[in-house]
């Protein structure tokens, strides 16, 4: 979920994107299939978000119409794509709903369907870990084994374990 609410779409990796007068390589930008909202827009392809502009010290100059970019610390990070092959929204409460599952993902192949709560990630609460601590839980290195606690809609609760690979 971004600014823009809740999007379907799939996440890709580009080789090479550029703007304001800076390049970057391998950014991971997620291609919109709405169709309706913000990202249905025929002029939308789709989304690089916050990851890529962490990489810069950003100003925006409003009275001149202008985005100035210069390299910050992070510019030299490599972009991290998904590893699970699963999505979420993390609600209100703090409860996180599976989306969207990617086949022939560690998500896919442990099982995990859509509409399932994730409720801990390794024994720690989701509504504790908050979405920052979500994402970098499922963006930890290739080979890292995590313990999926879920929730279905009956409230039956099962863990699963993944182990996490490059998806992209």
């Amino acid at each position: 979920q971004g600014l823009a609410g809740a999007s379907v779409g799939k996440a890709v990796r580009v080789s090479n994107f550029s703007m304001a007068g800076q390049s970057l390589s391998g950014v991971v930008a997620n291609l919109s299939a709405d169709k309706a909202g913000a990202l249905a827009d025929a002029d939308t392809i789709g989304l690089v978000g916050g990851e890529t502009l962490a990489r810069f010290v950003v100003t925006f100059d409003f009275p001149a119409g202008k985005l100035h970019l210069q390299k910050g610390a992070r510019y030299a990070e490599p972009f991290t794509g998904p590893r699970a092959g699963f999505s979420g929204i993390m609600g209100e409460s703090g409860d996180y709903t599976i989306r969207t599952v990617t086949p022939d993902s560690p998500a896919a192949e442990a099982g995990i369907i859509v509409g399932e709560k994730l409720t801990a990630i390794n024994g720690r609460l989701v509504t504790l870990l908050g979405s920052g601590g979500v994402r970098d839980a499922l963006r930890s290195a290739p080979g890292t084994k995590l313990n999926l606690s879920l929730q279905d809609a009956a409230g039956k609760s099962r863990d699963v374990i993944i182990t996490l690979k490059e998806l992209l």
